[in-house]
């Protein structure tokens, strides 16, 4: 609503008259304030004083009165419309983090309910493709699947007992090719010395 220009001529009668929101709170300001008895203090201590001023001087205090009055109105009803413009920024603030908040929650919880569709999606496949891997495994053998499971274990496990057996042979075959090092060793030692035993002899 566009500020419409001041009216020195008009006077405040009740909060009813207007129809700005901001003109009544002008209104009730003022007449808590006791701007319209300070006037009229005013305007008695204007008429008690003598008339000894010319009609000149004497309009030209009243125009100075009327014009200092008129500027303490200007500044209150500025400084009112401030005070109401802060208190509608701090609501529109909150309204709209309480807004703000309200629509993170609900991306929130539209997420999570996405993601929860989804793993019930993907825990659905997992089952269809189990009972079809089932169905098809029944066409190939008359064994149940817990068989096969039991079955492939075993053939697992004996894997990799030959591949320990496989680690000990190789180590046992070591073991003993040093062993008949050693004994050839000790063979050829007691020819050595048989052998020097009998040139000692001759």
């Amino acid at each position: 609503m566009p500020r419409q220009r001041w009216n020195n001529s008009g006077r405040c009668e009740s909060d009813n008259s207007y129809a700005d929101p901001l003109q009544q709170l002008l209104a009730r300001n003022l007449q808590r304030k006791g701007a319209a008895a300070v006037l009229s203090k005013r305007r008695v201590s204007q008429l008690a004083r003598p008339s000894c001023i010319s009609p000149v001087a004497r309009e030209a205090r009243r125009r100075s009165e009327l014009m200092r009055s008129a500027q303490e109105l200007m500044d209150l009803e500025r400084y009112e419309r401030r005070q109401l413009m802060a208190v509608a920024r701090n609501r529109f603030h909150v309204m709209m983090c309480a807004f703000f908040g309200a629509a993170v929650r609900n991306m929130i919880a539209c997420e999570l309910s996405e993601r929860k569709a989804l793993f019930r999606e993907w825990q659905q496949a997992q089952r269809d493709m189990g009972a079809l891997i089932d169905r098809e495994f029944s066409k190939l053998t008359p064994m149940t699947p817990h068989k096969f499971k039991a079955v492939c274990r075993l053939i697992r496990s004996e894997t990799v007992m030959r591949r320990r057996l496989q680690v000990t042979e190789a180590q046992d075959r070591d073991l003993y090719a040093h062993f008949m090092y050693l004994e050839q060793l000790k063979a050829l030692g007691s020819d050595l010395n048989e052998y020097r035993r009998r040139i000692a002899l001759h």
